[in-house]
């Protein structure tokens, strides 16, 4: 008999060896096998997802599924101190990366980037603070029913 987590390994495996053997995957190929993927995760537990749509593969009641959130300035002066940037160079990699992620929402799942709709939970690191949003997503989780995911976040 196989278990989950050889079946779990499995599917990563078949996943890999499937990217490795080809130049290009269509989207809907890509997209298929991003779902197997964050699926094999989910069902083997204790993971936190980020990104990659991971909040719209996993339904509601399969995932806590948080977006966190700060204001434009707010995220600009964390990346001008993480990455020694200038506020130009800082705020031209936040858009930058934005963009790139919105496009890869709209490309794959036709998905706004931060519909909170989507969203179990919504956490403003600018009122709460890092510790203020672990402590919130924490709190949430002890109140819910046992979950295979603990944690899928938008980035």
């Amino acid at each position: 008999m196989v278990s989950s987590l050889e079946k779990d390994q499995e599917v990563l495996t078949d996943w890999l060896a499937s990217i490795a053997s080809r130049s290009y995957l269509s989207p809907v190929e890509y997209r298929y096998h991003l779902s197997r993927v964050v699926g094999a995760l989910a069902h083997h537990g204790g993971a936190v997802i980020l990104g990659r749509g991971a909040h719209l593969i996993l339904g509601q009641g399969e995932a806590l599924r948080v977006l966190v959130v700060a204001p434009l300035e707010t995220r600009v002066r964390a990346v001008m101190e993480r990455e020694g940037l200038g506020e130009r160079e800082a705020r031209r990699l936040i858009v930058s990366v934005e963009a790139d992620r919105r496009a890869f929402l709209m490309k794959h799942f036709h998905a706004d980037f931060a519909d909170p709709t989507t969203f179990d939970i919504v956490a403003n690191t600018a009122v709460l603070g890092i510790e203020g949003v672990c402590a919130a997503i924490r709190a949430t989780l002890a109140t819910q029913p046992a979950r295979s995911v603990e944690v899928a976040t938008a980035r």
